[in-house]
């Protein structure tokens, strides 16, 4: 039986081994790991090892037993839901909507639908319209095919109505749906402690590396679509990319040049953009943390072409947000593997030089602490 196990287990490791080599992670040992996820393992103090083993020297099957017992409680506990789906969670950029109180009305919607009401607080149309046409598609993914705006809008006592196109029962499946697709990626690829940093690169690399570009507009869905289905156009990516960052606390929202769109995060005081469609596939950051001047570069166009999703001012140029952050610029310039030393806070990218006429490489250290 012993030797079954050995052998069951070797098999397990090749395959774990050659299913990965995406990038490599380091532990604090420096021995590497090739996977797209971080494990990091928990440490029994050798000491407790020895009292423990001389306490039950008597009775090694029972002690045995008290081990197993206590590493399946250790695993049943790291996989309980720690990131839980926030319906009120927003972008900052919603409060650059040029909306007064637009928290309060779009809190008030939310609670609504929760509710299975009809009605909710709004001052106004144009409120009206901005929660029908952006806040719904981004926070409620998938209630935009179930929840019924009305063409000419009725306002009273402030108050204003909507419906619902399915049944009670339906729309509380529907919003558990949103929760259980929400939970299962953030659960799966973040750890409690990530830094926003950390966050946005495990999402992004979650992305590049299970998602597939479908160019299908006629089944179009939305974030649901992504993350049921795991393909889509570079406008699902982007928004579901950054609805994730969102319900992981951080801030992000999305940017277009009308023929393409990605992700506009906020990590620390300056704001990056990540485009995670042209990263697909890809075994390199170069998309990824890029300035708005590197962004540019990118796509050839110019500030005033881009466009925002959420904010008042639609034209990017027309707003002023610090975008110009350099700090990150080996990554976009490596084009082979990298490795993520999470303990020591860490990427190493490989970067090509030439050398007398011949290209060679150089592993550069980028340095995330603080982010």
């Amino acid at each position: 039986m012993k030797r079954l196990r050995m052998i069951v287990a070797a098999i397990l490791i090749t395959l774990l081994i050659e299913g990965c080599g995406l990038f490599h992670v380091m532990d604090g040992d420096g021995m590497e790991r090739s996977d797209y996820q971080i494990f990091e393992e928990e440490e029994k103090s050798a000491s407790d090892s020895v009292e423990s083993g001389m306490e039950t020297e008597s009775e090694p099957e029972e002690t045995e037993k008290e081990t197993t017992e206590e590493q399946n409680q250790q695993t049943e506990a790291k996989k309980e839901s720690h990131y839980q789906y926030n319906v009120k969670a927003i972008s900052s950029f919603v409060l650059d909507s040029g909306h007064d109180n637009i928290e309060t009305y779009w809190g008030d919607f939310q609670d609504a639908v929760m509710e299975g009401r009809t009605s909710f607080l709004c001052p106004d149309v144009s409120v009206y319209r901005y929660i029908q046409m952006e806040l719904v598609p981004w926070y409620l993914p998938g209630a935009d095919e179930w929840i019924q705006f009305s063409d000419k809008v009725k306002l009273s006592d402030g108050m204003a109505s909507f419906s619902y196109a399915i049944s009670d029962e339906e729309r509380i499946e529907k919003l558990e749906q949103i929760k259980i697709e929400t939970e299962k990626v953030l659960n799966e690829v973040l750890e409690d402690d990530y830094t926003d940093f950390e966050k946005a690169l495990a999402l992004y690399l979650y992305f590049v590396n299970n998602y597939t570009y479908v160019d299908d507009l006629d089944n179009w869905g939305g974030i649901m679509h992504v993350l049921t289905m795991h393909c889509g156009i570079c406008d699902e990516f982007a928004r579901t990319y950054s609805y994730l960052l969102v319900q992981a606390g951080v801030e992000a929202g999305t940017i277009s040049n009308f023929g393409h769109k990605w992700s506009f995060i906020k990590i620390k005081d300056h704001y990056y953009h990540v485009d995670t469609t042209w990263g697909l596939g890809y075994n390199n950051l170069s998309y990824f943390m890029m300035s708005t001047s590197q962004r540019l570069a990118t796509t050839g166009d110019t500030r005033d072409q881009l466009c925002m999703e959420l904010v008042q001012e639609y034209q990017y140029a027309e707003n002023d947000y610090p975008d110009e952050d350099n700090y990150f610029a080996p990554f976009w310039n490596s084009i082979s593997e990298f490795t993520w030393d999470r303990n020591a806070q860490k990427i190493y990218v490989k970067e090509p030089y030439y050398e007398n006429g011949r290209e060679l490489w150089k592993i550069r250290e980028v340095s995330y602490a603080g982010y």
